[in-house]
């Protein structure tokens, strides 16, 4: 006879290997997507709004030319934003210019965290959530620091030829 206890780790292990089959703890998945959008909301959305359309003098769109170049040329770029903050005069692809302050969000998030919204702002520029680093990738760019005047640059390059 199977005691209760061998039960429920058999159980325990078969569901686990159904999600994981089935993606649903992958990281890739839809539900990585679903809680990047509540780390949006509950961390960017205020200056940012709700779909990253932006707020004039506060917060440029994350909808943008840039953020989607980001997830194809330089994917980690967004996350380096998140950790570092931004600030100073930014171009916008429509060649208006927004001069502001993002403050760094890094300390208040966690690697998966930062993977995760980064993964959800890209999915808003219909880039594949998938081009976000994942959250190892954003724990080696911890200690990466660049000064907002090489983010600037960086973002400037991003559409680039």
């Amino acid at each position: 006879m199977i005691s209760v206890a061998s039960f429920r780790q058999t159980i325990t292990a078969f569901v686990v290997v159904v999600l994981l089959a089935t993606g649903l703890f992958s990281a890739n998945s839809h539900a990585m997507a679903a809680d990047g959008a509540a780390i949006y909301q509950e961390h960017c959305s205020a200056c940012h709004q709700t779909g990253g359309i932006g707020a004039a003098g506060l917060a440029p769109p994350l909808v943008s030319p840039h953020v989607k170049a980001a997830a194809d040329k330089q994917p980690n770029y967004a996350a380096l934003v998140v950790l570092n903050g931004l600030s100073g005069p930014l171009p916008m692809a429509n060649g208006e210019q927004f001069t502001g302050l993002m403050p760094p969000v890094g300390l208040a998030l966690s690697d998966a965290d930062i993977a995760a919204v980064v993964g959800y702002v890209y999915s808003l520029n219909d880039a594949p959530s998938t081009a976000a680093p994942d959250a190892a990738s954003v724990a080696a760019l911890r200690p990466t620091k660049p000064a907002a005047k090489e983010l600037r640059s960086m973002r400037q390059g991003l559409l680039a030829p």
